[in-house]
C-alpha cells in the first residue's frame, strides 16, 4: 500500500518496479471515450470507411464519364481559352471578351460564352498547355491537379497507415472537390499552397511559409483574410514573405498585361462580383441587404478574433482566415468550398479535440450535401468560426517559429 513505509533504497527500487509494471499494464478506454486509431470521431470506422468510399466511388464514376465527353463548358477550356488570346493577340487583349468570345466559339460552337475574370497567372498556367489539342490539354491538365490533390494529402492529412487511407477516401469523396477536378479548377493548388505554408512555418523557415501562401492570388477571393489575419497574430516575417512573393507576382502581372489589361481586369471582376450567387456563403444565402453586408463584416471580425486568441498555432490563424473569407466573399461556387479540406487537415493536427472532430464530421457532410443546398455548410462555417472566436482556447500543438 501506498501508506506503508520502505526503506530509501527499497523504496526507489519499488517505484521502479511499479512504474515498469504500470508501462505494460494494458490501459483500456475510459468509459464513454469514444476516441479510436486515427482519430476519428465515430467508434465505427467501418461506417465511415463505407460512406466515404462509396461517395468516392460515385465520383470515380461521375468522374470517368466526364472524361468520355469532350471538356466543353469545363473551366479548363475558359483557361484555355484566355490563354489563346494572350498567345495568339497579345497579353494586353487577354481581358477582351469579344476576343474571348471568338474563341470559345472555335473551340465549342455548340457552347456559349463564359467570360475569364481570374487573375493573369491563371492564364499564365494555362499557357503551356494551349501547345496542346484542347482535350489532351485537359487530360494533362486535371492529372497534373491529381498530383498536387496526392501531395497535399501527403503533407497535411492526420493519422497513420489505414487512417491515412481513409482519410484519402474521405478527400475523394468530397463531391465538391472532385467537382473542381473535373472542371479543372485550381482549388486544391491553392490548398497545395496552405498546407506548404504550414509546414514551412513548423520548420522555422517563416519567410518561405508566406511565400507559399502566394499561391492565394490565384483565386483571392477565397483567403483575402489571410493577410490581415497573419498580422494581428503578429506573424510578421510570414506576412512580409508574402507581400515580398505576392508583390513580385502582381508586379509581373503588370508587366505583362499593361494598362490596357489591368483596366480589363478591373472590369471583368466587377462584373463577376454582380453576378447571382447560390447559398455557398452570407451574401449568396441572403443577399445583399446592409444588414447582410453587417453579417459579412462580422464574420470577418470573428475570424480576425479567433486569428489573435491563437496566435501561436498558425494552423487556426489560417484556418479561421479562410472560413472567414468563404464567409463573407462576394464571389463563390460549390467547387470553392473543397479548400475546407485541406483547413480541417491542419486543424485537426493542431487541435485534436472532439469538439473540432465534430466540426470536421459536420463539415465533410455539409460540403458533401452543398450540391442540394449551401446552406448546412454556411452554418458549420459560422459555427467553428464562432467557437474558435469565443470558445476555449485549445492545447496548441503547432511548433511556433521565429516571427
Amino acid at each position: 500500500m501506498l501508506s506503508q513505509r520502505r526503506p530509501l533504497a527499497a523504496a526507489g527500487a519499488g517505484a521502479d518496479a511499479d512504474r515498469q509494471a504500470l508501462s505494460h499494464r494494458p490501459q483500456g478506454r475510459r468509459k464513454g471515450s469514444h476516441q479510436v486509431p486515427g482519430g476519428l470521431l465515430s467508434p465505427n470506422r467501418a461506417l465511415v470507411a463505407a460512406v466515404a468510399g462509396a461517395c468516392a466511388l460515385a465520383n470515380l464514376v461521375i468522374g470517368a464519364r466526364h472524361f468520355l465527353q469532350v471538356p466543353r463548358l469545363s473551366d479548363f477550356m475558359l483557361f484555355y481559352a484566355a490563354a489563346t488570346v494572350a498567345r495568339q493577340d497579345g497579353w494586353s487583349r487577354l481581358y477582351d471578351l469579344q476576343l474571348q468570345a471568338a474563341t470559345e466559339v472555335r473551340l465549342d460552337p455548340q457552347g456559349y460564352f463564359l467570360p475569364f475574370y481570374y487573375p493573369p497567372p491563371v492564364a499564365m498556367l494555362a499557357l503551356p498547355f494551349t501547345y496542346l489539342p484542347l482535350i489532351a490539354g485537359y487530360v494533362a491538365w486535371v492529372v497534373l491537379l491529381l498530383i498536387v490533390l496526392a501531395v497535399t494529402w501527403w503533407l497535411a492529412a492526420p493519422g497513420v497507415g489505414t487512417a491515412r487511407l481513409l482519410q484519402l477516401a474521405l478527400a475523394v469523396g468530397l463531391f465538391p472537390l472532385a467537382f473542381g477536378i473535373r472542371e479543372g479548377q485550381l482549388v486544391i493548388v491553392v490548398g497545395l499552397g496552405l498546407v506548404v505554408a504550414w509546414r514551412a512555418e513548423r520548420g522555422g523557415h517563416p519567410v518561405w511559409a508566406g511565400a507559399a501562401l502566394s499561391l492565394f492570388g490565384l483565386k483571392p477571393q477565397l483567403a483575402f483574410l489571410v493577410p490581415v489575419a497573419l498580422l494581428v497574430a503578429g506573424h510578421y516575417r510570414m506576412l512580409a514573405g508574402l507581400a515580398i512573393a505576392g508583390g513580385l507576382l502582381a508586379a509581373a502581372s503588370l508587366l505583362i498585361i499593361g494598362a490596357g489589361g489591368a483596366g480589363g481586369w478591373v472590369a471583368a471582376i466587377q462584373a463577376a462580383s454582380r453576378v447571382g450567387q447560390e447559398a455557398y456563403s452570407l451574401r449568396g444565402w441572403l443577399g445583399t441587404s446592409p444588414w447582410v453586408l453587417g453579417l459579412e463584416a462580422a464574420a470577418a471580425g470573428a475570424a480576425l478574433v479567433a486569428a489573435w486568441r491563437h496566435s501561436e498555432n498558425l494552423a487556426l490563424i489560417l484556418g479561421a482566415a479562410v472560413v472567414g473569407s468563404l464567409l463573407a466573399t462576394p464571389y463563390l461556387h460549390l467547387q470553392d468550398l473543397s479548400l475546407l479540406l485541406p483547413v480541417g487537415w491542419l486543424a485537426w493536427a493542431a487541435q485534436p479535440s472532439v469538439a473540432l472532430r465534430r466540426f470536421a464530421t459536420a463539415g465533410w457532410l455539409a460540403v458533401n450535401l452543398a450540391l442540394l443546398s449551401g446552406v448546412a455548410a454556411v452554418l458549420v462555417e459560422a459555427a467553428w468560426i464562432s467557437w474558435l472566436a469565443a470558445g476555449p482556447s485549445p492545447r496548441c500543438r503547432s511548433r511556433p517559429g521565429p516571427r
